[in-house]
């Protein structure tokens, strides 16, 4: 624990530990999925109030359906939705039993001629321009807890991830994933028109949510920047030149994370791309570790050291302990705690608060 006497502010907090300076307790934020909630504007936005309400976050990374981005390209899903509450719900609660994920009804790139049909977007309009209402809205909400507001970051994708998305990944079938790189190979003229679409609709929204006053951003690679995949210097040619562009648009926010998804990920390979974080799942197989990137990259900030695994298990010792050994590993120093990706709606919400109770309470030795 920090000798600091007195206590710092969330914003003091997490912008001395992006410099690598002495904190008083290390800074933490949770995120998962509220499927029933997701469909709705109020009951996503009194979603995402709840993880700050129920956890007292230093930073909240906004959640929500990850179709937003290509609805108004014509992907569909079959959201459930139980919640009637019309307006925001101070007293929203996680429903019990957690809903299903849902299921993909349609989307709009079923032949390699189709990409033509992905056109740059209004971000004002449609699913985006209700996603800058909830945006707006969660930091007018923030703003009444008076001073000491946490930071909060809007989750974007990378256009390669939204490519599959139009094409037909809805988080199952991994043909899909196979079928954009024989695109890639087969079409990429067609494809590539529609990744500069998509990227320039990126950047529209992240200009949009800049002007609201967002934090910063989730940049996340899902399914595409592991080894798995690909190979890094086809990822350099079909991902990054698009990516570096949104990133640049980015740079004026102060909270910049790059998730780097999945097993045998790029983390390496991406580590130049300019953020403030990075988030990865470091006790997957084929992964740095968090003792290693610190090594090789003693001056870069880690956001993670709980695993959503350890956090959907019966009981809170795996994840307080592995809390504890990033503790150790980063000598609380550029070290912001939180999962390696997305919690899931099965965990037991007291496993999350006994990591917080121990980060800010706690003897982590």
């Amino acid at each position: 624990m920090s000798n600091l006497k007195s206590e710092m502010t969330k914003r003091e907090r997490i912008l001395a530990s992006l410099r690598g300076m002495e904190v008083d307790r290390p800074p933490y934020g949770f995120w998962g999925h509220h499927f029933d909630a997701e469909s709705s504007l109020s009951s996503h936005v009194s979603s995402v109030l709840w993880w700050q309400r129920s956890f007292d976050m230093d930073y909240i990374k906004v959640q929500g359906r990850a179709s937003y981005p290509t609805e108004d390209w014509g992907v569909r899903f079959d959201y459930p939705f139980t919640s009637s509450f019309v307006g925001l719900d101070p007293g929203f609660q996680p429903s019990v039993p957690h809903p299903q994920k849902p299921t993909q009804l349609d989307y709009p790139v079923k032949q390699p001629e189709d990409w033509a049909r992905i056109r740059v977007l209004d971000p004002q309009a449609g699913a985006m321009g209700e996603r800058l209402v909830a945006l707006y809205t969660i930091k007018n909400e923030l703003q009444k807890l008076g001073e000491d507001v946490p930071f909060f970051i809007e989750t974007i994708f990378t256009p390669l991830s939204l490519a599959g998305h139009v094409l037909g990944w809805g988080g199952s079938d991994y043909s899909k994933l196979d079928l954009l790189k024989y695109h890639l190979s087969e079409h990429p003229c067609d494809v590539h028109q529609a990744l500069e679409a998509i990227t320039q609709s990126i950047i529209g929204f992240v200009k949009e949510c800049l002007m609201i006053g967002v934090s910063g951003f989730f940049f996340a690679t899902t399914h595409w920047g592991t080894y798995d995949r690909m190979l890094g210097t086809v990822y350099d040619e079909v991902a990054r030149p698009y990516e570096l562009r949104i990133l640049d648009v980015m740079a004026d926010a102060e909270f910049n994370v790059l998730h780097v998804c999945k097993s045998n990920n790029m983390l390496y390979h991406l580590a130049d791309y300019p953020v403030h974080a990075y988030n990865w799942a470091d006790r997957e197989p084929g992964n740095p570790d968090i003792k290693s990137f610190r090594e090789k990259f003693p001056d870069k900030t880690i956001l993670g050291g709980v695993s959503r695994a350890s956090l959907n298990l019966p009981s809170p010792a795996k994840a307080l302990s592995e809390a504890r050994e990033t503790w150790r590993d980063t000598e609380g120093r550029f070290w912001l705690a939180g999962p390696d990706c997305s919690v899931p709606p099965t965990a037991p919400a007291a496993n999350i608060r006994a990591v917080v109770d121990l980060l800010r309470f706690g003897d982590y030795e």
